[in-house]
């Protein structure tokens, strides 16, 4: 999304060309790949693990923080792979994100109107907004130690990760639509002359 609004502000005239079909299918490949075979590293290294105390993971789902809280084998390397596979991942994904919206910036202060400044920044929101709640919450999750006082909160954050980020990309993306503002005013309005009434 965000080299998609980089190149819709910074590169318009060429929008069609850069953002193509062959374009898009590598680049949800190469995601959508990394995700996959990601995982196989932490499986791998989960396999020496025993699990001999209560089973019992205080949270919503398995997740890997929690499977090496309950072992009570020795998690160093798994802590290690962790670290070092997740930073890689973490960082790549941060830097491919948000080195397109400093180019973005660069370009919108460039802009002489405020009406323009405004379209632009209008269009980099609504993403923003989802992306700086899934970093919030991921790295309380990961970075965050698991201790019985951060407990409930930590169940709070993997609800937001896990349900609340996935649910805001239609709800931002659709209010931006003209038809759905229409749409959503005129029901808000019904909705406020029946109660009056």
């Amino acid at each position: 999304m965000s080299y998609d609004r980089y190149v819709a502000i910074c590169r318009p005239l060429h929008y069609s060309q850069v953002m193509s079909w062959g374009t898009c299918t590598q680049m949800v490949s190469l995601v959508w790949s990394s995700a996959f075979f990601a995982p196989f590293m932490y499986i791998f290294f989960l396999r020496r693990l025993t699990f001999c105390g209560p089973n019992f993971i205080h949270n919503f789902f398995c997740d890997l923080p929690h499977l090496l809280q309950i072992s009570c084998s020795d998690t160093s390397i798994n802590v290690l792979v962790v670290i070092v596979v997740g930073s890689l991942l973490s960082v790549a994904a941060f830097v491919a994100t948000f080195y397109p919206y400093v180019r973005i910036f660069r370009t919108v202060f460039k802009i002489r109107s405020s009406d323009g400044k405004r379209k632009a920044f209008s269009t980099c929101t609504s993403h923003l907004i989802v992306v700086f709640v899934y970093y919030a919450s991921i790295t309380f999750i990961y970075l965050v130690p698991n201790t019985s006082n951060l407990l409930t909160l930590n169940q709070v954050v993997t609800v937001i990760y896990a349900l609340i980020t996935p649910l805001l990309n239609p709800l931002i993306y659709s209010l931006r639509n003209k038809d759905l503002k229409v749409a959503l005013r005129r029901t808000l309005h019904i909705d406020g002359t029946r109660r009056s009434t």
